[in-house]
């Protein structure tokens, strides 16, 4: 396990193996630390779990902060093709960079990966989403959303790009992470 200059706050998200919608972070302290971490594992490395834990362990030690969790129930979104011809009509050859461009009224993606767009579908409307690996990561894709209205985006994904969120409600942990 490695890190190299990265915030504190992304390790920790890393290391807990959650969503960030899933986690409750104290963003008052430590905001800017950034740290360089390398972990090797004595015995050999079978859990990365295990190992992952470890670590956050010793973090939670050393910048002296709390891991809570608590069971809540959460709005999830499973996500599908619905129409891959719709879908295809807006690949585009891989660029090797990837932009989520946020303006007032919408997102607009160019060269990204579905995973990509789940991840910020998830931080800009506080959801949950449900899908693939694989589906994350076949193909590059241009998309625009609306970025105020989580039922108008769903609608666009569906109509415009042949992506389909379907609701799954779902009982998640969510880990509260607090500093001493």
């Amino acid at each position: 396990i490695g890190f190299e200059n990265q915030k504190l706050h992304d390790v920790i998200l890393a290391l807990l193996d959650k969503e960030e919608s899933r986690v409750e972070l104290d963003k008052t302290r430590h905001q800017y630390t950034a740290i360089g971490l390398k972990f090797k594992a004595h015995k050999s490395a079978e859990d990365a779990k295990q190992n992952k834990q470890l670590v956050l362990e010793q973090l939670q030690q050393v910048y002296k902060f709390d891991v809570v969790y608590r069971a809540e129930g959460a709005d999830a979104w499973d996500v599908a093709i619905s129409d891959a011809d719709l879908l295809a009509a807006h690949a585009v050859a891989d660029l090797n960079q990837s932009a989520v461009r946020y303006s007032e009224e919408d997102i607009t993606f160019e060269n990204v990966t579905i995973g990509e767009l789940v991840g910020a579908v998830e931080k800009n409307f506080k959801v949950g989403l449900i899908s693939d690996r694989k589906l994350l990561e076949s193909g590059k894709y241009n998309f625009k959303l609306t970025k105020n209205d989580f039922d108008q985006a769903r609608e666009e994904l569906k109509t415009k790009y042949g992506i389909l969120l379907q609701s799954r409600a779902e009982l998640a942990d969510l880990a509260i992470v607090s500093f001493k």
